[in-house]
């Protein structure tokens, strides 16, 4: 599998990476810190998961099916709770990344 063939999932985790930085420091502005402190840790450990995926399909690791499945895995559960805490932008960015590195890893199957 080439380079170009991971570009789009490139760009969704690079997206996501963006988008939970960004909701992560929103959070950090609300007055009830303590309401949201969930998504801040959840969206900083989605963006993590989210650049380290982007790395490893810019080298086309051997371990890109691995690291695939725990960014979807987190992805997720981080939609989910920016979804319920009124973040449905990352929430969104979340879950298309999660769907594209789904979509990656049928093609390892």
């Amino acid at each position: 599998m080439s380079f170009e063939k991971y570009e789009t999932t490139i760009q969704a985790c690079l997206a996501c990476a963006t988008h939970c930085e960004n909701c992560a420091s929103e959070c950090l502005k609300e007055k009830n810190i303590q309401n949201v402190t969930r998504c801040i840790e959840l969206t900083k450990n989605c963006a993590a998961i989210s650049l380290l995926t982007a790395r490893f399909l810019s080298s086309n690791s051997e371990f890109i099916p691995q690291v695939c499945e725990l960014c979807i895995e987190i992805c997720e559960i981080c939609a989910g709770e920016c979804a319920k805490n009124y973040m449905d932008a990352c929430a969104q960015y979340c879950q298309n990344c999660a769907d594209e590195c789904r979509a990656l890893t049928l093609e390892f199957a």
